[in-house]
Formats: structure tokens, sequence, C-alpha cells
């Protein structure tokens, strides 16, 4: 009998809560919960009711000079696809 493994699913690396986000940008939770309201932050996934960001995407977002959630939407979905070819 073959032992075909489950196919592969991609899955961003979601290892930033918002306390763990807080202390990686030197601030609070409570600044957290106030940018994110107000569109300064990459968009979180919910899980459960938590807010999870993927490492990876605030990396990225730093880099870029951490721009408004609206202007960083496109930047990043242009990285992705372009890490994908």
């Amino acid at each position: 009998m073959v032992n075909n493994p489950s196919p592969t699913v991609e899955v961003p690396l979601l290892t930033l809560d918002r306390k763990r986000l807080a202390a990686e940008l030197c601030t609070t939770t409570k600044t957290i919960d106030r940018w994110c309201a107000a569109g300064k932050l990459p968009k979180p996934l919910r899980i459960g009711g938590r807010k999870l960001w993927d490492r990876s995407e605030i990396v990225g977002w730093i880099a870029e000079g951490c721009p408004s959630r609206e202007q960083w939407q496109p930047i990043w979905e242009a990285k992705r696809k372009g890490g994908r070819r």
C-alpha cells in the first residue's frame, strides 16, 4: 500500500498576536488596537476571535516605511504574487 501524503497547504506563519506585535513594535496592546482601528497596521487575520499578523508581512510593511493599510494592501498583494512565480 502506498502512503500518499496530503497536499501541502500554504499557510502564513502567524506568530504575532497583539501582545507579540506590540513587543515587536515597542508599544502597547492598546496602541496596537488604536492603530488597527485607524487602518495604520496591515489587516490582521481573525482566528477564533484572535487577531493574528503574519510576521513576514509586518517585516515587509516596516521595510516599506509603515504605510497606511490602504496604501499597504496593493503593495503586499504585488509582493505575494511576485513571490509565487
